[in-house]
């Protein structure tokens, strides 16, 4: 684990001269290291007065101490005494020394102005106190060092302040590289590892107990309750946690301690490590293997990855074979061109970084372009007139209307000769109404219209609302599956993500797919619905908003079809949800004008509340002080899970203390990944499905309210029905008062609470933004700790990067040419953006 801070002259002086927390003058083995110890005449040994005057050069900000802690199976091991000690800490020492030295090479530099230009230059030379501790604050065994890396480098013989632009951002590399080495150093020495999280790179030391390593891990579980306290999970949040649980630092007496430490072994006992005279030595084979690994993780989540990700990633995945920076290099060289292709810089950003993505990726890609490129002009298209004459009269029998661009839309979808078609309709523009005429056309000329969406919620939408049979598009493809005979019994259907197809067969009938939500799913999936509908002759239409969340998976065909010009698309831009006109003013703002704006739209119902119980606890008060009527009609949005279930828990506090709810029955409840969890309802209890049941009638999402309990039986009312639920066939139910933004996609209501934290800043972006104030047709109140920290977190839409984010490149970079990459490269060339003015002319050409 490496943790970095900046260090002021002050607080140094309080370190070091008050607490002796670094520069103690017991024989710890404290020393210098870096290039400039001679230039400035040290020794090798680090003294005080050397230290303190070094530190004391400037004022503000004196150094970076850069703390480097040991797995806590390697301290206690340390514990041992003898040469299991020796071992431990000759192991860290030389773990912390490559770190540093690879840190003072690649992160020192200075700001050097010259001719009035100012600009970073690698200087590769530092100065850094190393001080060695084997105590936490709270007395358990800690074997660390501090690192105090100066503020201090030379360039052509003039002395500047360190500027370290990366060094942060790349925090997690070196602390993964400090792992790396110190697995190795410990497996050299014969010691056995186990690797306890191969995404995140943690290992420990074979046969110590887990029961061990909590019982010496107070000041952890410190840190993970405030954390707790304040439903917080980020890097920054643990830091603030560390610094406002720290104790000042006890000095004991290291034999006392050792004694006591070996006393506490002994009780709980799990500690029995074992040395062997042989070297534990990993092979080429694992390696490979942990290289293979890292690449599938990475590209299973996304398209194309970072050479610096890719890094953090195989060394993370090769922690176990104690995997270095050289052998890295040595497995990317070797299969670049195999599984990896480099995609140099991206086109839409200037930065230095080098893109990797794979083969598989790449041709997955281009294979649903290929397909929707191929399928142009294939299809018939129907006659316009014909089409005109039924829309009138279907809206004069049903008395209701279409919007010009809702019109447009139905036009476009029935005339195209396209196999393909899109729509991009922003958040509450009606889509769903307009499909449902689009379907009467459909069904009109004979078509069986289907629809496949992302969600089950949506899916429960569509069918209801525009009177299209759906399912998800994960249970659509199952029933394609099963069509083709291909169906393996007892298979766990909800966690499928691939499909054999081979044996569909064309259909009787004409049909058309309508596959709302597109722009949620990855190009796994997409590729699946392209090889389907290829077989089936099927009409398939897109109906999504690339402005709303992203897949979760790889790539977002639909996006990069849409922006590009591949797929005949039609927009809907015409906001009809919001009847509040500046609340519709902040939604049009939030997806395609002034962030700013629309913030200042919604100021008077924002509030800023610092502390997160605080702020729970005004979301909790508003939600309860609303009549059961308008609760019915509100929905809370939050972006992380902790958070849903905070608040779920706290509003059936109050409900109950306010008499609308009885107290309840425990029941064992469950979410998708299998984990289970005790949940308290009450009758008119609100509650949320998590998963998909179509036996049982409900979709992930779903929401519905508690009519009746009988033991493990609950009587739920939802969408005008009862839902008997056994939850010992289906547990995977939640409380519904709270949701994220992810269940809440695609819903419409009259009010919206949203919670909105920016220590959850990998959760904030405009996306998310967009669709949280977006669901609600009067109100939206928005709880924040920090406005300026929220609105820089939101001013970017997020975006899943495809193949058009790069210049591909001729050849494969490290290994030449390769026939199949060729290929690919080469196809790809043949399908980027079309001419706009095409698909302008189809858009606005269909009403004629």
């Amino acid at each position: 684990m490496l943790s970095i801070s900046n260090v002021g002259a002050r607080q140094a002086a309080s370190y070091y001269d008050k607490d002796g927390y670094y520069a103690r003058m017991e024989d710890n083995g404290d020393h210098w290291q870096g290039r400039l110890k001679e230039d400035l005449n040290l020794s090798d040994d680090l003294t005080k007065e050397d230290f303190n005057a070094l530190v004391n050069e400037r004022e503000e900000r004196a150094g970076y101490d850069l703390c480097f802690s040991a797995p806590k199976s390697v301290s206690i091991a340390m514990c041992l005494g003898g040469e299991n000690r020796q071992d431990m800490i000759s192991a860290h020492n030389i773990a912390v020394k490559t770190a540093l030295e690879l840190i003072e090479q690649r992160e020192i530099g200075a700001r050097i102005t010259k001719d009035k230009v100012t600009k970073h230059v690698k200087t590769g030379n530092m100065i850094a106190g190393c001080f060695n501790h084997y105590v936490s604050r709270n007395q358990d065994p800690q074997l660390h060092t501090h690192a105090v890396i100066l503020n201090k480098t030379k360039h052509n013989d003039k002395f500047y302040a360190v500027d370290n632009p990366d060094l942060y951002r790349n925090k997690i590399l070196y602390g993964q590289i400090y792992r790396n080495v110190l697995a190795k150093q410990l497996m050299d020495k014969g010691y056995d590892i186990i690797v306890t999280d191969p995404i995140k790179g943690f290992f420990e030391m074979k046969r110590i107990e887990q029961g061990a390593i909590e019982q010496f891990s107070s000041r952890r579980q410190e840190i993970l309750e405030k954390l707790k306290e304040w439903g917080a999970s980020t890097p920054e949040a643990a830091g603030a946690a560390a610094m406002m649980t720290r104790k000042a630092k006890e000095h004991k007496d290291m034999n006392v301690l050792m004694k006591s430490w070996q006393e506490t072994m002994k009780d709980v006992g799990g500690v029995d490590i074992a040395k062997s005279e042989i070297p534990v030595i990993s092979t080429p084979e694992q390696q490979k293997v942990e290289f293979d690994q890292a690449v599938k993780r990475l590209s299973s989540r996304a398209f194309a990855f970072t050479e610096r990700e890719l890094k953090k990633a195989v060394l993370a995945s090769g922690v176990g074979s104690g995997m270095s920076e050289t052998q890295y290099n040595e497995l990317l060289k070797s299969n670049a061109g195999k599984i990896l292709v480099a995609l140099g810089g991206r086109q839409d950003i200037q930065d230095d970084e080098t893109y990797y993505t794979t083969l598989k990726n790449l041709e997955n890609e281009k294979r649903i372009f290929t397909e929707v490129a191929k399928s142009k002009g294939s299809m018939p298209g129907l006659r316009a007139r014909e089409v005109e004459g039924f829309l009138d009269r279907a809206l004069k029998k049903e008395k209701t209307a279409l919007s010009g661009q809702q019109r447009d839309a139905v036009l476009h979808i029935v005339n195209t000769k396209d196999q393909y078609s899109a729509v991009q309709g922003l958040a509450g523009t009606g889509k769903t109404h307009m499909l449902n005429y689009a379907r009467q056309v459909l069904e009109n000329d004979g078509y069986t219209v289907r629809g496949a969406c992302y969600t089950g919620k949506a899916a429960q939408g569509l069918e209801a609302d525009a009177q299209i049979p759906s399912n998800t598009i994960h249970s659509f493809l199952n029933q394609l599956e099963r069509e083709a005979g291909n169906a393996k019994p007892g298979e766990d259907m909800q966690l499928k993500t691939d499909w054999n197809l081979g044996g569909l067969k064309p259909g009787y009938t004409k049909e058309a797919w309508i596959i709302d939500e597109a722009s949620m799913v990855d190009n796994n999936t997409m590729l699946y619905i392209t090889e389907a509908a290829k077989i089936k002759n099927a009409k398939v239409v897109l109906v999504g908003d690339r402005q709303q969340l992203l897949p979760v998976g790889v790539g977002n065909a639909y996006s990069a079809l849409t922006e590009t010009g591949k797929i005949a698309t039609v927009r809907l831009d015409e906001i009809r949800r919001q009847k509040d006109k500046d609340l519709l003013q902040a939604v049009r703002e939030a997806v395609s004008g002034d962030l700013a704006k629309s913030l200042e739209l919604i100021e008077k119902d924002m509030q800023v509340i610092p502390k997160h119980s605080e702020r729970i606890k005004a979301i909790v008060n508003d939600y309860t002080a609303l009549t059961l009527e308008e609760q019915k009609k509100t929905v809370i949005l939050t972006a992380a899970n902790k958070d849903r279930h905070s608040l779920n828990q706290s509003i059936r506090a109050e409900l109950i203390k306010q008499g609308h709810l009885a107290a309840g029955r425990e029941c064992t409840v469950g979410d998708v990944t299998g984990k289970t969890f005790m949940r308290e309802f009450s009758l008119r209890d609100k509650v949320i499905f998590l998963q998909n049941n179509y036996k049982m009638g409900v979709r992930n999402g779903q929401t519905g309210v508690i009519k009746n309990i009988s033991n493990n039986i609950l009587t739920i009312e939802s969408g005008g029905k009862e839902i008997v639920l056994n939850l010992e066939k289906y547990n995977k139910i939640d409380h519904g008062y709270a949701m994220t933004g992810h269940k809440a996609q695609g819903i419409t209501t009259d009010r919206v609470l949203v919670n909105l934290d920016s220590t959850q800043k990998q959760l904030n972006n405009r996306n998310a933004f967009y669709v949280d104030i977006s669901r609600a047709r009067y109100e939206v109140k928005i709880y924040t700790d920090d406005t300026v920290k929220i609105q820089g977190q939101i001013e970017n839409f997020a975006k899943k990067l495809t193949s058009d984010d790069f210049l591909i490149p001729e050849k494969e970079h490290a290994s030449g040419k390769k026939r199949g990459f060729d290929m690919i490269i080469q196809s790809f060339k043949g399908l980027k953006k079309e001419p706009k003015i095409e698909i302008e002319e189809q858009r606005i050409g269909m009403r004629f």
